[in-house]
């Protein structure tokens, strides 16, 4: 999309993102060779309402734990669709994208209000680049860093829910200039992630069984401090043991179930 089409989108009345989720289906079907299996996810956030971005966003994510599995192309790991209020699909494979989308179109923004809301959501969608399958995120926060008559700075920080060993933020420093007669325009903006990964499946259920009680014990506590992100993975491991081990893997998701850890 060109710079003048984020204008107009931007303008415009944008689908709900529940009705974007056709328009990447169908992008998908026209552009996509290979078999996608995994459903294109809407984004929703409190800090999405009103169309701040001036697009809808949907995410796809192709699993990547315990074993990954490798997307069609022109697909990544971890895709970003952006809808616009005519339904053109705009593909994105990496945050650099996202980043670069926006530095060049230089939107404009009525208060310094409405140019954090926008920082907000910004962080909602770029924070997807990061998102194995696990993470969970705090609320996205934006502060002012300098708040001039003639520009403004805003930094933006989406935090990493500390569980399981995640930790970590992604950060994105935003530069506004001011406008003439009042508002501002998005002139650069800077992202850093230090986010780190905590426990991941890697297939600790098939050692349930294991002769060394240590492994077993060892495979367990990983299954409990993992908690109800693994559990698609542990019924995806049921169906393909023996019935002792169907049982161990049983025993393990109630235990997650009671919220055991």
């Amino acid at each position: 999309m060109t710079t003048m089409t984020l204008a107009l989108a931007m303008l415009g009345i944008l689908p709900t993102v529940d009705d974007a989720v056709p328009a990447v289906r169908n992008w998908i079907q026209r552009n996509v060779s290979g078999v996608v299996t995994v459903d294109p996810v809407p984004l929703k956030d409190d800090a999405m309402e009103g169309d701040p971005l001036g697009f809808r966003a949907v995410a796809l994510h192709f699993r990547e734990f315990p074993v990954q599995m490798m997307p069609p192309a022109p697909l990544a790991p971890r895709s970003v669709f952006l809808v616009d209020r005519q339904e053109r699909v705009r593909l994105l494979k990496k945050r650099e994208e996202l980043d670069e989308l926006y530095k060049s179109a230089k939107p404009t923004f009525a208060t310094a209000e409405l140019a954090a809301k926008f920082a907000a959501a910004f962080l909602v969608v770029s924070r997807e680049f990061s998102q194995d399958g696990f993470f969970k995120f705090e609320k996205p926060q934006v502060q002012p860093v300098s708040d001039g008559k003639a520009d403004l700075s805003l930094r933006g920080v989406a935090a990493v829910v500390e569980q399981a060993g995640d930790k970590g933020a992604l950060t994105v420093n935003f530069h506004f200039d001011g406008i003439e007669g009042g508002g501002y325009r998005l002139v650069g903006l800077k992202s850093s992630d230090d986010i780190l990964p905590g426990v991941r499946p890697v297939c600790q259920s098939t050692l349930l069984l294991d002769p060394n009680p240590v492994v077993r014990r060892m495979a367990e506590r990983d299954l409990l401090v993992m908690g109800e992100a693994c559990l698609p993975y542990l019924q995806e491991q049921r169906e393909k043991v023996s019935p002792e081990l169907q049982k161990e893997i049983d025993r393990v998701v109630a235990r997650i179930k009671r919220g055991e850890r």
